[in-house]
């Protein structure tokens, strides 16, 4: 029984973060396959749930599935519910006097009598490893997310000492170290502390590809090896995509951040990860906004691309992704005004619903 939960979950934890399966070709099966995700995850995830209701499911995988609730809801846009569910699991504000030798990291584990027997070390392992994964969510996806930014900084930054406690030397917890890295770069790209960001980003890169090679030596099926490959390749395209990219754009390096963004699409035209896809796009519209004369013919297309993404975000209610578009079309038609470019009354009509429609 615990065998087929895991199977589960790694279903559930390939669908939130590669999007296999789906065939992404052209604007509208772009937003389809995104809808079409969008309900398989929330189908596994449905069943899941009902197990652990059940009381089916180990600490571990609760703790698994919260995570991946959460990431999920926060892909989607979405208030994420689940981050109640995930600090109710988990004490962050222990965090701080957390190690290996501190009796809060595992003194409920040493009487546990699911960690018994031979395999007792690599459940305790998997265990802590899924709390600090729990941790850093909560870090990131909410503490970041709600302007707790330094806070999320100070745990994200005890995660990374953790991760490297369980290190072992038959497995270095690569993908860990990984998504820590990626969280601090944002967190830091947030507090406009560039040179951190982009020294975080690239460690997080290095991490990625030391995990792929060394799992592409392990004699893996057809499609565990496409597993890895994508999600290999979807984590370079976010650092590349989402992360270099916006530090670029943020400080006004525009010819480069499109650069990152056209690589990063090159990289996901073979994979899933619609929801990825579009995010990225939307922030090509946005640089070439930005780049172009206001009102050129490059301007106007990359306007209208911005409306297909406000459009598409809308359809699949990503209020997060919405809100963005909507910002980036009105600041483009302030920024035209200001330029010296006369808005007509449908222009002007036009931005003041786009104002209107910020939350």
């Amino acid at each position: 029984m615990e065998q087929k939960h895991d199977t589960l979950l790694k279903k559930l934890q390939y669908r939130i973060r590669n999007g296999i399966g789906l065939s992404l070709k052209g604007a509208n099966v772009t937003v389809q396959g995104a809808a079409d995700l969008k309900k398989e995850i929330d189908r596994l995830t449905a069943k899941l749930s009902k197990e652990e209701e059940e009381g089916k499911l180990s600490e571990t995988q609760i703790l698994k599935l919260s995570t991946l609730t959460l990431e999920f809801q926060n892909h989607c846009g979405i208030e994420p519910v689940a981050r109640k569910k995930l600090s109710s699991l988990v004490d962050v504000t222990r965090l701080k006097e957390w190690s290996m030798e501190d009796p809060f990291f595992n003194e409920d584990l040493r009487v546990s009598s699911s960690f018994k027997g031979p395999t007792a070390s690599e459940r305790l392992v998997a265990l802590l490893r899924q709390r600090i994964w729990a941790f850093m969510a909560i870090a990131y996806y909410d503490w970041h997310a709600h302007g707790k930014t330094l806070e999320a900084i100070h745990i994200l930054e005890k995660c990374l000492v953790l991760i490297r406690e369980i290190d072992t030397p038959d497995r270095v917890p690569f993908g860990s170290l990984a998504r820590c890295h990626y969280f601090l770069a944002q967190c830091y790209s947030k507090e406009r502390r560039f040179e951190d960001s982009e020294r975080h980003f690239l460690m997080a890169q290095e991490n990625v590809l030391k995990r792929f090679q060394r799992e592409s030596r392990k004699g893996k099926t057809v499609e565990e090896a496409l597993n890895e490959y994508f999600f290999s390749v979807n984590c370079i395209a976010k650092v590349l995509g989402t992360g270099l990219s916006w530090l670029c754009i943020q400080q006004g390096q525009l010819t480069r951040a499109l650069h990152l963004i056209r690589s990063a699409e090159t990289l996901l035209e073979v994979t899933g990860q619609p929801g990825l896809k579009l995010t990225i796009r939307s922030f090509a519209a946005l640089t070439e906004i930005r780049l172009f004369p206001p009102y050129s013919d490059k301007w106007k297309s990359a306007w209208k691309e911005m409306e297909f993404c406000r459009d598409a975000f809308q359809s699949l209610n990503d209020s997060r992704g919405t809100r963005r578009c909507l910002m980036e079309l009105t600041r483009s038609m302030l920024d035209a005004v200001e330029f010296g470019c006369n808005l007509n009354y449908a222009q002007q009509t036009q931005l003041k619903h786009h104002a209107q429609e910020i939350k």
